[in-house]
């Protein structure tokens, strides 16, 4: 993130206060040089690590993002652990662009190293690190001996977004899985991403089915609550991420529930960075001498939540714990905005009313849900499995119950890229790691740009916030190579014209949007070159869906017939491309859903899959969502993998 001036000497001071209790917490004197203050924490926990003998030594390398807190609690919870020593690490880059989140953490109160990312290379005593998920950061310096363990940031997060979008294939040797793995095609990563960019040492990728700390906790905390169903609870997320009518609907909603449910507490839980937005500050204040209303504010909701007969919420979710746990309804509340396709929503107060009084109505004092191993992976028990399970890992050992992905890993960075440019999908991290690999590289850096600017304008009105965190990176990322050489000067110029003026003028969309200023640099840059006003970022590269092989990666080229396997604009859009010039003959399309058989799609006539029996040609699955679910249906029909792609 780019940086005014005027915040650069704050944040410099609030990390030279950091660095210092950090050194007194181990004794040390800080010196006022601050690379030999860092130099000194470095040496004192690479000795230590060095000394700690009959131990499983684990580094957790922590980073500002939605799975901080998730990481904190595996943190803790393995360092009750005899056998185990446990570490902190922070880049301090990481730490200068915001002190403030680290400072409001509880990280300062455990074992905890600050130091450059380039020194990740030093830390070769550790056994293991533990790494979250991310939408930026990635790091080649990590010594090859330490095992790399990924960590999701959610029980609803799919392992297909891990893996492709988070960089999981990139960067991780295993993944803490929450929930059981559906994709049981060993090939299905196969061949996208180039061997100079993984950072894991291996060629393979595992997935540990591992469970949820926090839902072992939210269940023991909801087996002995006393008061269950007594409260309905009203969640936002971030509202960087909520659509930007929510911050006016709030009050009204908090209002509504108040008036309307007079025998149960309203639990009202924002996210924690919005308490001091003025429309939460001001609900917060307004209703706190209420006694039926409560700001939930702690660290963890769970107490809270234990109440709830139902959560009220304005977006949709994939997975919560809060439902998972408790067997409760979450309500999508959409005032005014019709239904979906593809969510179950509510649109008006009185269908609000409705739906709540008939929960209420209708619940009973029940036993606690019993969970098995097919919702979520060892229930009550994840940490110790993964303790249990930690001597496998160091020694290379892979139990049945792991699945494993082969990555058949490319040898050409730029073919790699090439194919993910000529695509429709963001490749985030695979872009951002040619660009880290090879900083003096301007074509990487546009192409980092390239790919981190495609998913705004499907954020643009939904998730305006996220939109912009987006296209600030777009725009530093190519600011940052062009300074290194003024031989860039004019490919920057270039790209300015093709797309930067897009990218400003949309960051200063989203910024009016959010009422939020324009930084400084951006200002500069606009009077430079200008702005370009839309809703849409034009691509660089010519844009086309390819057809890849479920078998193994490789994609299709050769002319040949093929069926489609759904009925959906993908596969609208893909019979359109063939139209224009397309490489295949498409001889006929089925469909899983029993209500779209024999129904007109384009020209052709939907069939029901077992039809794919009697044929011989390739089936191209048209659905980026649920390929994995679609490749299992066609295994179990007894399709050969050799006849399955997917498109991409």
């Amino acid at each position: 993130m780019m940086l005014d001036k005027k915040h650069v000497a704050d944040h410099d001071r609030l990390t030279d206060e950091i660095l210092a209790g950090l050194l007194k917490k181990v004794g040390l004197i800080k010196s006022a040089d601050i690379k030999t203050a860092m130099s000194d924490l470095l040496c004192y926990y690479k000795q230590h690590l060095s000394r700690v003998e009959n131990k499983i030594k684990c580094g957790f390398w922590v980073q500002r993002n939605a799975a901080m807190n998730h990481m904190f609690e595996l943190f803790c919870s393995l360092k009750e652990y005899a056998q185990i020593e446990v570490l902190a690490i922070v880049d301090i880059d990481e730490v200068k662009s915001n002190p403030q989140w680290l400072i409001e953490s509880n990280w300062l109160d455990v074992p905890f190293l600050l130091c450059f990312e380039e020194d990740f290379q030093q830390l070769d005593a550790l056994d293991i690190v533990f790494i979250q998920e991310s939408n930026f950061e990635l790091s080649f310096n990590w010594p090859t001996n330490v095992k790399r363990i990924g960590c999701q940031h959610g029980i609803d997060v799919k392992l297909t977004k891990t893996l492709n979008e988070y960089g999981g294939c990139l960067e991780f040797d295993y993944i803490l899985s929450a929930q059981p793995v559906t994709c049981v095609n060993k090939q299905a990563f196969s061949g996208y991403f180039p061997r100079a960019l993984r950072q894991a040492s291996s060629d393979a990728l595992t997935v540990i089915p591992f469970g949820s700390i926090k839902f072992d906790k939210f269940y023991q905390v909801y087996r002995q609550c006393s008061k269950k169903n007594t409260a309905i609870i009203y969640h936002l997320s971030n509202l960087a991420l909520e659509a930007t009518w929510v911050v006016d609907h709030i009050a009204p909603t908090v209002t509504f529930l108040l008036t309307h449910f007079p025998e149960h507490e309203i639990i009202f839980r924002p996210f924690p960075e919005d308490f001091s937005h003025p429309k939460i500050a001001s609900v917060i204040e307004g209703f706190s001498n209420n006694p039926r209303f409560t700001f939930s504010q702690s660290p963890s909701y769970i107490g809270d939540y234990s109440r709830g007969v139902a959560m009220v919420c304005h977006r949709q979710y994939q997975s919560h714990l809060y439902p998972l746990v408790t067997g409760q309804p979450m309500l999508v509340f959409k005032p005014g905005g019709g239904k979906s396709a593809i969510e179950t929503t509510i649109s008006s107060l009185d269908e609000l009313k409705e739906r709540l009084s008939a929960i209420i109505e209708g619940t009973k004092e029940e036993n606690t849900p019993q969970y098995h191993n097919t919702v979520i992976c060892n229930p009550g028990n994840s940490v110790g499995y993964l303790v249990e399970n930690l001597h496998f890992i160091l020694n290379g050992v892979r139990l049945p119950v792991w699945q494993e992905y082969k990555l058949d890993l490319m040898e050409s960075v730029d073919k790699c890229l090439e194919q993910y440019q000529r695509s429709y999908q963001p490749f985030n991290k695979l872009a951002l790691a040619a660009w880290k690999k090879y900083p003096e590289k301007m074509d990487y850096a546009i192409t980092a740009a390239e790919s981190l600017s495609r998913r705004t304008e499907k954020e643009f009105d939904v998730n305006p916030g996220l939109a912009l965190l987006y296209l600030r990176k777009a725009l530093n990322v190519v600011l940052n190579v062009a300074e290194l050489n003024d031989a860039n000067s004019e490919k920057l110029a270039s790209w300015m014209t093709r797309q930067g003026t897009f990218i400003l003028g949309m960051i200063e969309q989203l910024c009016s949007c959010l009422e939020t200023p324009l930084l400084e640099t951006e200002k500069v840059i606009i009077n430079q070159f200008g702005k370009n006003v839309a809703r849409t970022i034009p691509s660089l590269y010519a844009q086309k869906l390819s057809v890849r092989s479920c078998h193994n990666g490789q994609q299709l080229c050769t002319a040949s017939n093929a069926v489609l396997y759904g009925s959906g604009e993908l596969a609208s859009q893909f019979i359109m491309q063939q139209r224009v010039g397309g490489t295949y003959d498409i001889v006929g399309v089925v469909d899983s859903s029993p209500s779209r058989h024999g129904c007109k799609f384009e020209e052709y006539i939907i069939s029901q899959p077992n039809e794919l029996l009697q044929l011989d040609v390739p089936i191209i699955i048209c659905s980026l969502a649920f390929a994995e679910e679609i490749y299992l249906s066609l295994c179990q029909l007894g399709i050969s993998t050799e006849r399955m792609y997917k498109i991409f």
